[in-house]
């Protein structure tokens, strides 16, 4: 726990199935009325490719571009940066929230690594990724990559940049290699076959919770 706040992440490439369990289980809290909030950690900066080498961010709230390109490198920096604190600012407001439903957490910057080089910047961005707390139980929601990106296809939504299969494959790759080393990501950490009956996969989830409640 994390100022008396229990931490749960999701985590898996888009099209797992990790937003139908987080729903699932945001409403199942809110029945037996124990106050939970979701949070996605997504950033303001919309990062743009300018050339091979170079992106241009800009908040995409103001829509104010800056005149200079960014590197790879610092671009990571930037975003990571703008991520990591609005996680914290979360994770340590004042309110009677108990429980913290991450639609992805702390590992999904690390996946940073593998789509963006990170150079010189690589120590301040595991550092800044470092400070935020392990969550107290993580699921990993595993699929193939093409039946993921079928699923994202099928939501009649406007694709984004990373919806493809070489780019899901590289964060799939990134996350695999990520949960083999399940123990110092978290006290507790689970993968879900996404394959699985829906109910099913939701009932395991809430087992696995009680069961930390209790310890």
């Amino acid at each position: 726990m994390f100022y008396n706040k229990t931490i749960i992440a999701f985590e898996g490439i888009g099209g797992s199935g990790k937003t139908t369990q987080i729903n699932k289980l945001y409403n199942y809290l809110k029945k037996l009325s124990i106050n939970s909030r979701i949070f996605k950690p997504d950033n303001t900066l919309k990062v743009v490719k300018a050339n091979e080498n170079t992106y241009k961010i800009f908040d995409e709230i103001s829509e104010k571009a800056p005149n200079e390109s960014l590197t790879s490198q610092l671009k990571s920096l930037i975003v990571t940066y703008e991520q990591v604190t609005k996680v914290f600012e979360i994770l340590t407001e004042n309110t009677d929230t108990e429980i913290i439903i991450m639609d992805r957490y702390k590992h999904t910057f690390y996946l940073g690594k593998a789509l963006y080089y990170w150079g010189e910047c690589e120590w301040y961005i595991n550092s800044m990724i470092e400070w935020l707390p392990k969550p107290d139980i993580v699921f990993y929601f595993e699929l193939n990559v093409k039946e993921a990106l079928k699923r994202v296809v099928s939501r009649d939504e406007p694709l984004r940049e990373y919806d493809n299969i070489e780019t899901l494959s590289t964060i799939d790759n990134a996350y695999m290699k990520l949960f083999e080393q399940s123990k110092e990501i978290a006290s507790d950490c689970y993968k879900i076959n996404s394959n699985d009956d829906i109910d099913s996969i939701h009932e395991f989830i809430i087992d696995r919770i009680n069961d930390i409640q209790k310890k």
